[in-house]
């Protein structure tokens, strides 16, 4: 695999806060790639998140955004909210392969962004179709079901693949339902 251009993806998606028991998940499509060409991939070889405004829905309390890159929808389907447990990291999972987590305290009027984790990213990955998002956010007390802003910047290198590394890589980061 040849590494090519390097290009940023930024944006902005929306979540919903929940409880520290039952933080609601989303998954976020951000880039899909709709060509043929068996020879294109994409590694992410940096990623940010943070809350836009972490003051929305919290008071003097500790709010934790946890943020996993993936290359398919794992626990339910874009938009729909789905149960994410506070352990919803699971890097067993080979179309999960980024993750994240910041807290944010709000004491009053001045928000401190503290356990500040660098993104972790498996380098042994390769976008080949889509990338998802799907972010978690949970209080100690209150707020949920307020609705919340991630601003992202995630940095993609393109890399040239032989069509059976293309392939390799494409049925590795799809979820195979091998039961029915």
């Amino acid at each position: 695999m040849k590494p090519c251009d390097v290009k940023s993806l930024r944006g902005v998606f929306t979540g919903e806060y929940g409880t520290y028991e039952a933080g609601k998940g989303y998954d976020e499509l951000l880039f899909e790639y709709l060509g043929s060409d068996l020879t294109r991939g994409w590694k992410v070889i940096h990623a940010d998140f943070w809350l836009l405004d972490p003051a929305t829905g919290i008071a003097d309390q500790t709010v934790t955004l946890r943020v996993k890159l993936q290359t398919d929808v794992i626990l339910g389907t874009t938009p729909t909210a789905y149960d994410m447990p506070v352990t919803g990291f699971n890097p067993n999972d080979n179309r999960e392969f980024a993750w994240y987590t910041r807290n944010y305290e709000n004491m009053g009027c001045k928000i401190l962004a503290d356990n500040f984790v660098q993104c972790i990213i498996d380098p042994d990955h390769v976008i080949t179709k889509q990338l998802y998002a799907s972010s978690v956010s949970y209080e100690c007390t209150e707020g949920e079901g307020s609705r919340y802003d991630i601003g992202y910047c995630i940095v993609v290198q393109e890399i040239k693949t032989t069509p059976s590394q293309n392939i390799l890589q494409t049925v590795k980061g799809i979820g195979q339902n091998i039961t029915n």
